[in-house]
């Protein structure tokens, strides 16, 4: 699933039920989300982050475990 800013108009409650959603999908169903988003709240729902800046990779987070 490719989801661009995904809990971008959403209250920080909606947000939250939004990436446990993805997060139950991702870890039930084997679905695999790309996720763009500028919050970094919602980023550390993933288990790996990438960091762009001009268009090129500037950092990279490989974390173990979601939250």
């Amino acid at each position: 699933m490719l989801a661009d800013e995904p809990t971008g108009n959403l209250d920080s409650a909606r947000s939250h039920e939004i990436m446990h959603l993805l997060t139950r999908l991702n870890k039930e169903q084997g679905l695999t989300v790309v996720l763009v988003t500028h919050e970094n709240d919602i980023a550390e729902y993933a288990h790996r982050r990438l960091e762009f800046k001009d268009g090129k990779i500037i950092g990279e987070i490989d974390v173990k475990h979601c939250a």
